[in-house]
């Protein structure tokens, strides 16, 4: 009877020992001129204005530069005149379509942070020889668009992506 319950308790340890060790620790990241905040992993670098971003992350050890392995952006864009967010993302999509576009391969979809409805895409690109997978998403607030771009290379895209997806669903836009 005492070895089974042993047992159990290794058992159980084991697994809480092996997959706290998988689970990335996070940070949320606070902009209060901008008026948002979002989740980026606790152990990448994270810099303020780099390549026009609000912020950039980046695995630590990594070079910053534009054909990073992996990286996660957020641009905060304010727009002269009024579009809807549909009419925003379609124009951005059509672009993307004419100049980076791997294949004309690209995927779309709603995404919620928050409350907040905001809109997706995935494609594939070519970038200094580099194949690249991005998601991008765009909310709205106001006349601001708030981006988030995660990228990576192509074949590590499958492992990313449950980062990339938590990062995305973590943005908060506070009220004006």
């Amino acid at each position: 009877m005492q070895l089974s319950i042993l047992r159990k308790i290794s058992i159980f340890l084991f697994f809480i020992l092996f997959f706290s060790g998988c689970t990335p620790e996070w940070r949320r990241y606070d902009n209060k001129e901008f008026k948002f905040s979002i989740l980026l992993p606790g152990s990448w670098k994270i810099e303020q204005g780099a390549f026009n971003t609000i912020v950039m992350a980046l695995p630590v050890g990594q070079k910053n530069n534009l054909v990073s392995n992996r990286s996660i952006n957020v641009i905060v864009t304010e727009l002269s005149e009024d579009f809807s967010l549909n009419t925003f993302f379609e124009l951005n999509k059509e672009e993307l379509q004419r100049t980076l576009v791997v294949d004309n391969q690209i995927y779309d979809g709603e995404i919620y942070a928050g409350p907040l409805l905001g809109k997706w895409v995935i494609f594939e690109h070519l970038l200094e020889k580099v194949r690249l997978k991005t998601i991008s998403a765009v909310w709205m607030k106001g006349r601001r668009i708030y981006t988030v771009t995660c990228s990576c290379q192509l074949e590590d895209f499958a492992k990313y992506k449950p980062v990339f997806d938590k990062v995305l669903r973590s943005l908060r836009i506070k009220q004006s």
